[in-house]
């Protein structure tokens, strides 16, 4: 099952929330020349004073592979283009007034987690959010890991009768194998997809990962162009196959071509 929770809320009750208006922005541009990795070492940054504070305007561009693991200060704008924004931890979020994804831009996750806590999940908290075409945010097989998840199926681990994972919907049966349980909201869709049960294939073993989790909380207007994808993975050599994951948009507005 690669079936995903989405949902969108593009109700005038949600501009109630106060967020910080932003201070006097500083330009910061990605560099890599630190680390080449972290978002906090300020060695990746220009100017190199700091990691991005406050009220800054953030660029990262030219196929940089840049890993965030603690919420921001409130920026006044993230521009990504080109590079690769990876959020680590269940609680991290990008927190800015203005988020642009373009052509060739990403938000994504670290590989699928292992156990059954909640490890990671993209979170963006703004005011207006744009995604044009050619830029993505991905979390297509970043749930839970195959074999592991609330909706995993039942496998025989042999390569027969192994059953697929759930999420909002019933996982696939298999013969007397049975496919996982539903769970998690459709209006507030906040969980991962489970991972298929695994079967041992002559070169190792297989099933398919739960997709994972995308979380846009906008006061303004969200605008899609490009794609935001949370399957699972697909069920090879008669595995089980992973359950999508859930994408929740909260907005004012919404609009776009997608």
């Amino acid at each position: 099952m690669r079936r995903r929770l989405l949902s969108v809320a593009c109700m005038a009750c949600l501009v109630m929330a106060a967020y910080p208006a932003a201070t006097i922005a500083a330009s910061r541009t990605w560099t890599g020349s630190g680390d080449g990795v972290r978002w906090l070492d300020k060695n990746n940054w220009t100017p190199s004073d700091a990691s991005p504070q406050s009220g800054d305007n953030i660029t990262i561009g030219s196929g940089a592979m840049v890993l965030i693991t603690n919420t921001t200060p409130w920026l006044a704008g993230l521009v990504i283009t080109n590079a690769t924004l990876t959020f680590s931890n269940w609680t991290t979020t990008l927190r800015a007034t203005n988020v642009t994804i373009r052509n060739a831009g990403q938000f994504t996750l670290p590989p699928p987690f292992a156990t059954n806590w909640m490890s990671n999940q993209v979170s963006v908290s703004c005011g207006d959010f744009t995604l044009d075409a050619g830029g993505s945010v991905n979390a297509d097989s970043k749930g839970y890991q195959r074999d592991h998840g609330p909706g995993r199926g039942e496998g025989s681990y042999s390569g027969v009768y192994v059953a697929g994972a759930a999420h909002g919907g019933h996982g696939g049966d298999a013969l007397d194998k049975s496919g996982g349980s539903s769970y998690g909201s459709t209006n507030a869709p906040a969980r991962p997809g489970s991972g298929g049960a695994t079967c041992w294939a002559p070169n190792g073993w297989y099933g398919g990962h739960g997709g994972g989790v995308i979380r846009i909380n906008a006061s303004g207007t969200v605008t899609i162009n490009g794609t935001l994808s949370s399957d699972g993975g697909a069920s090879t050599h008669a595995s089980g196959g992973g359950a999508g994951g859930s994408i929740w948009i909260s907005c004012a507005t919404f609009g776009g071509n997608t």
